[in-house]
């Protein structure tokens, strides 16, 4: 509704009027209701004794405040209805390590200790084959190894952060890197039963332990299409292996 309302009164061929008519004519493209058919009132939602402004239970939301709802509802969330466990999480922060303590690193360097490294160098060719271990069924120089080398080099930023997110339980690889993980992230041959090809399967990993428990592809054309196809669809598949 916002959006649309933002259009039609974004069009200089109508007059103020026509405007307020077009933006009262806006329906739903699915339902076809319109905003008045929602029942909306300037209260939290979700938290009907949460009023927005004053006497917000009595008053509806319609095309010509719903902007004025949308960042009230805004203001609640992101600040109001959090204000006070921010002040406690940065009064509890601030006992274990002062912030005026903070001044002596570079926002950079805040960003490496506090949110752990994501560079560039953490995912080279030379990192990776010195980080990374083979063992049960595989080597360093078997060609799937070889293959998931390529295909991790390959990763973007979003990539990278779906991948550690697979296989560690968390977005961002911790201070230090690849080198920091303990245990040490680990690739061993994934067995396949016939009638079934490797081909057949996905990548499984023990995210405690960081153990990749990897199929023997045929091409790397397989090993990317198996390896993204879990990682966009088995982030909330937990399962005894």
């Amino acid at each position: 509704f916002v959006k649309a309302k933002d259009e039609v009164y974004a069009r200089a061929d109508l007059s103020s009027e026509q405007k307020q008519l077009a933006a009262e004519a806006i329906r739903d493209p699915q339902s076809q209701a319109a905003l008045a058919d929602l029942t909306l009132d300037f209260t939290l939602p979700g938290y009907p004794e949460i009023e927005l402004r004053a006497g917000g239970a009595d008053i509806p939301v319609t095309i010509s405040n719903v902007h004025t709802y949308i960042d009230l509802v805004a203001r609640w969330v992101l600040d109001v209805g959090i204000r006070a466990q921010v002040e406690a999480y940065c009064a509890g922060f601030d006992q274990i390590f002062p912030c005026s303590n903070l001044s002596i690193f570079t926002p950079a360097e805040l960003c490496r200790i506090v949110g752990p490294s994501s560079e560039a160098e953490d995912w080279s060719s030379a990192t990776l084959r010195s980080t990374v271990k083979a063992a049960n069924g595989y080597t360093m120089t078997s060609p799937t190894v070889q293959m998931f080398f390529s295909f991790m080099e390959s990763l973007d930023g979003d990539g990278r952060r779906g991948f550690l997110q697979f296989v560690t339980g968390a977005p961002r690889l911790p201070l230090g890197g690849f080198r920091a993980l303990n245990p040490p992230l680990t690739l061993v041959l994934k067995m396949s039963e016939a009638p079934l090809s490797p081909d057949h399967y996905l990548p499984s990993v023990m995210t405690c332990t960081n153990y990749i428990k990897l199929p023997n592809y045929s091409s790397l054309e397989v090993l990317k299409n198996r390896w993204n196809h879990a990682i966009s669809e088995g982030q909330q598949s937990f399962h005894m292996s």
